[in-house]
């Protein structure tokens, strides 16, 4: 019994009038290629399509002719991302359209979330798996291999019994063991592979693939804005704390990896309840030879330990990433966790640079509670960091309502009036979305949208100081300071 698990990015036309061009998402969810590979060990061939790469190859792709002519019985849409909805639910549409006898299963933590919405609106989605989903998977093929018309003995599932919905328990989670035993780089598993590697496996302009290697899952903390904190786990997965794979497992990933040839991976997962866990990692991963270049996420300020073995694992060119958020200590107790002073981030930063290992620093326009004067605070604040440590590289994000936040659980408690409150706001056309989901009361989205414009700017800065912080100093504020900065060469490659 054939099934395909399918990636859709966001898409937009090209401007050339070719193939569709990748918006967001290109990069599918790390556990697909894990999937795929537990499932096809267990009896059931799996394969992973993406469907930007397919487009790219031939723009003429038709995914309910392909899922036609392979004689697909399961197609399992990929919905992790709330910004995949409109494309994801537009080609599972079209699928069960042509092929009314395929089982069109919906997973992912936006499916998850909405699980209850989808299969209220959305009438060709047949089953949703909520949260970790190997077992349940394995057991439904199992049973619609059989021929079963009865699926409540499957956990974590949601499905339709004649006319009426039900959600099964979520009682299943993987734990260290079945983590240890999955096959996170199961490149033969995607269609397409180099060309996915080559093409869509990267951030930003940088063009050399990337590996995301998280092996673990949950979190500890609850930063106010992110969908896959400790809120949010427990909504979406049951699960509390966090789960990691062996040493063991971890290692020969990164090894397969290397062999693939691939020579960066990214790590975005701290473990936050065993210190030596990375170290452990990365004594491995000497022993064994592997070389590659890292960029690891750490959620707290890595200590001293951390810094040294990173610094003597990986390749030059390695990135320890800290997310301060803002310069404001206040606000950042209220929205970041777990919370670390500007004099201890510096501490950080020195240790980092007598180690020779690139910091990255993330700041974010729109928190909750943030003000102008906030906003202007940390430009100032960003502009000291350029000075006194040239070599760290900084970014600016702006703020995004995601499902399961604590800012989308608990608009209240943070201040901010929330602009999509159902699955029906997520689920209209992306392009059409012209804010972030939320307003602050402290900071009028006219400010917040050129507070990040600047903050953006600042962190692309290739002049001493930009020339927009001398009016912030002078005028206290945000508006039309773009206009200072014109007379510099480098002015386009700021705003654009």
């Amino acid at each position: 019994m054939k099934s395909l698990f399918i990636h859709i990015p966001h898409m937009r036309a090209a401007a050339n009038g070719n193939h569709p061009e990748c918006h967001d998402a290109r990069i599918m969810a790390v556990g697909l290629p894990a999937l795929a590979a537990y499932l096809s060990s267990n009896g059931f061939p799996s394969n992973i399509l993406h469907l930007g790469v397919e487009k790219k190859l031939d723009a003429k792709f038709s995914l309910p002719r392909l899922l036609e002519k392979e004689k697909c019985r399961l197609a399992l849409f990929s919905l992790h991302w709330h910004f995949q909805t409109p494309d994801v639910l537009r080609e599972l549409t079209a699928s069960k359209r042509r092929l009314p006898g395929l089982a069109a299963v919906l997973g992912g933590f936006t499916a998850s979330f909405f699980h209850k919405e989808l299969m209220e609106t959305v009438p060709e989605v047949d089953f949703i798996v909520r949260g970790d989903a190997e077992e349940p998977l394995r057991l439904l093929m199992t049973a619609v291999k059989n021929g079963a018309k009865d699926f409540s003995k499957i956990p974590n599932l949601s499905w339709r019994k004649d006319r009426e919905t039900v959600h099964n328990p979520q009682t299943y989670l993987a734990d260290s063991a079945m983590l240890s035993q999955l096959d996170f780089a199961a490149f033969s598993r995607i269609r397409h592979a180099r060309e996915y590697c080559r093409d869509f496996s990267f951030i930003g302009d940088m063009r050399q693939p990337e590996f995301y290697f998280v092996p673990g899952r949950g979190c500890p903390f609850s930063c106010s804005f992110c969908g896959g904190g400790a809120a949010a786990q427990r909504h979406l997965t049951g699960r509390e704390g966090q789960c990691f794979m062996s040493i063991e497992s971890a290692a020969r990933t990164l090894e397969k990896v290397a062999a693939y040839g691939i020579t960066r991976v990214l790590l975005p997962m701290d473990n936050c309840c065993d210190a030596t866990y990375y170290p452990r990692l990365f004594s491995l991963i000497r022993k064994r030879g592997i070389r590659l270049t890292a960029e690891f996420e750490s959620f707290s300020l890595p200590s001293h330990e951390f810094i040294e073995s990173f610094a003597d694992t990986f390749m030059p060119g390695s990135s320890i990433d800290i997310c301060p958020e803002t310069g404001s200590e206040q606000l950042r107790k209220r929205n970041r966790s777990p919370f670390f002073t500007n004099s201890r981030m510096f501490s950080t930063l020195i240790e980092m640079d007598r180690h020779r290992v690139k910091a990255h620093l993330c700041f974010t326009s729109g928190l909750a509670g943030e003000t102008p004067k906030d906003a202007l605070f940390t430009m100032h604040f960003m502009q000291l960091l350029r000075e006194k440590f040239p070599n760290v590289q900084l970014r600016a994000s702006c703020v995004e309502l995601e499902p399961a936040s604590p800012m989308y659980l608990y608009p209240k408690s943070y201040g901010i009036k929330p602009l999509r409150k159902k699955f029906r706001d997520f689920r209209s056309d992306y392009e059409d979305i012209r804010s972030p989901g939320y307003t602050i009361g402290s900071l009028p989205y006219r400010q917040w949208k050129q507070a990040y414009a600047l903050m953006s700017a600042l962190s692309r800065c290739m002049a001493k100081k930009p020339a927009f912080l001398d009016s912030l100093e002078n005028s206290g504020k945000l508006d039309g300071l773009s206009g200072m900065c014109k007379a510099c060469n480098w002015y386009k490659s700021c705003f654009g």
